[in-house]
């Protein structure tokens, strides 16, 4: 170990019992029921992602990624011909949703490049630049899950108009 200039130089430092202790204990208390809160969260993330199936076509809404090999909490969708930035601003306050992996932008006006993640996928810059990440957490209920869907498709409808 390196670091800090205890004993000439010869050790790092004094390490926090109590709170390595802590971080122990609180990682134990998160991975208990892990499974069973990862099915919830996966089941959620599906709920949401069949709402907003229904409500496009394939021409104008995208899944990105593996349907089964991802994350339970996490949906990844694009929207033909939108930027994300814009899609944000008009959901904000109703929604939490990030554009972070999809593209590189703070604000709905600003220039839009697709990631290097997205473009790693293989999703076209046309899809890519309206990319919304999604994430369901422990406590999302269905009620929440199906206002984010009807927010989402109502203000993608009006900027597809």
């Amino acid at each position: 170990m390196y670091g800090a200039g205890h004993e000439g130089g010869q050790r790092a430092g004094t390490e926090n019992i109590l709170l390595v202790c802590g971080l122990g204990a609180a990682c134990a208390l998160a991975t208990d029921g892990l499974d069973e809160c990862a099915a919830k969260m996966a089941a959620r993330r599906d709920r949401l992602q069949a709402a907003l199936v229904a409500a496009f076509d394939d021409a104008s809404m995208r899944v990105n990624g593996h349907e089964e090999a991802r994350l339970p909490n996490t949906l990844s969708v694009s929207f033909k011909g939108i930027k994300a930035p814009v899609l944000l601003a008009k959901i904000e306050g109703r929604v939490a949703a990030s554009a972070g992996s999809a593209c590189h932008a703070t604000e709905a006006d600003a220039p839009v490049h697709l990631s290097h993640v997205l473009a790693a996928m293989g999703i076209p810059v046309e899809w890519g630049m309206g990319t919304l990440r999604l994430s369901v957490g422990r406590y999302s209920t269905d009620a929440e899950i199906d206002e984010a869907a009807e927010v989402i498709t109502r203000e993608v409808k009006a900027l597809l108009v």
